[in-house]
C-alpha cells in the first residue's frame, strides 16, 4: 500500500470514529418531591423523577432550604380579624394595610340586586363589615331612607359619613332630609352636591356651583360646618377650575 493511500484511509477512519457518539453515563436524579404543610399534618407526594439532562459543562448546585411557614395563629378571644362586637366596636379587618390601619373610604349603595331598597337590618350587616376596614363611607343620595338608616347603623362603629345630595334641581328637599336624619354632625365628614354632572354633560359648571352654594347655606343654618362640595372627574375639574373654588 502506497503512503498516499494509507494516509487517505487513516483520515477516513478518523472521520468515522469521530462521528460515532460516545456514550456517557447519565447522572442519577432523585424524584421531585412536593411538601404541603397544614396546621394539622404534613403530606408528602412524589410527583415524578426529573428528566435527566446531559450536562454541557461543570455546574454547581448551591444548597438551599425552603422556608417553612408558621402555623396559622388562632384569633384572639375566639373572634376572627375584622369581627365586630355586639356594642359595635370593630377590630382591624383583613382588607386593611399591613400596619393594621384602615383604608380611607368606600362608596356604598343601599340597594339589593333587584334595585329595591335594603332593609335597615341588611344595611346594619353591611356596615358592620365595612367598618372593620374603612374610615369613611360614602352614600350618594337620600332615597330609600338611606341617610337615616346608614347614620343610625354607623354611629358607634367609628365610620365617618360622606353624604350626598343627588338631585341638584331639588337641593332644598334633599338637604332637609339630611338635616332631619342627623343629630350629631361630628359623624359627617363631607356632603356632596351632584356627582360628575359636568363630566356627563348633565349640568353646566355654573348650575352645579349655584346648587353647592344653596346647599351650603341651608346646611350651615342647621349647624353643619364641614365641607360642602361637588364631585366630578379630573378632566371636568381641570377644564372648569371654578368647580374647585
Amino acid at each position: 500500500m502506497s503512503m498516499k493511500r494509507f494516509f487517505t484511509s487513516a483520515v477516513a477512519m478518523a472521520a468515522v470514529v469521530a462521528a460515532v457518539p460516545v456514550a456517557r453515563p447519565l447522572e442519577k436524579r432523585e424524584p421531585v418531591t412536593t411538601i404541603t404543610l397544614t396546621s394539622a399534618s404534613t403530606y408528602t407526594a412524589t410527583i415524578a423523577p426529573a428528566t435527566p439532562v446531559t450536562p454541557t459543562g461543570t455546574a454547581t448546585y448551591p444548597g438551599t432550604t425552603a422556608p417553612v411557614p408558621d402555623s396559622p395563629k388562632p384569633p384572639k378571644n375566639g373572634k376572627p380579624d375584622g369581627s365586630c362586637s355586639s356594642t359595635g366596636t370593630c377590630g382591624s379587618g383583613s382588607g386593611g394595610s399591613s400596619s393594621g390601619s384602615k383604608l380611607p373610604g368606600v362608596a356604598y349603595a343601599p340597594y339589593r340586586g333587584d334595585h329595591q331598597c335594603k332593609s335597615k337590618d341588611e344595611i346594619q350587616h353591611d356596615i358592620t363589615q365595612l367598618a372593620a376596614d374603612f374610615s369613611v363611607l360614602r352614600i350618594y343620595g337620600t332615597d330609600c331612607d338611606q341617610v337615616a338608616n346608614v347614620y343610625s347603623c354607623a354611629k358607634g362603629s367609628g365610620l365617618k359619613l360622606f353624604l350626598g345630595i343627588w338631585n341638584i334641581d331639588d337641593v332644598q328637599t334633599e338637604a332637609k332630609t339630611i338635616i332631619s336624619a342627623i343629630d350629631d354632625w361630628d359623624v359627617v365628614d363631607t356632603i356632596s352636591v351632584g356627582n360628575e354632572l359636568v363630566n356627563n354633560g348633565a349640568a353646566s359648571p355654573a348650575k352645579v356651583i349655584a346648587a353647592v352654594k344653596q346647599a351650603r347655606e341651608i346646611l350651615r343654618a342647621a349647624g353643619y360646618q364641614g365641607p360642602v362640595v361637588t364631585v366630578d372627574t379630573f378632566i371636568a375639574a381641570n377644564a372648569n377650575p371654578e368647580l374647585c373654588n
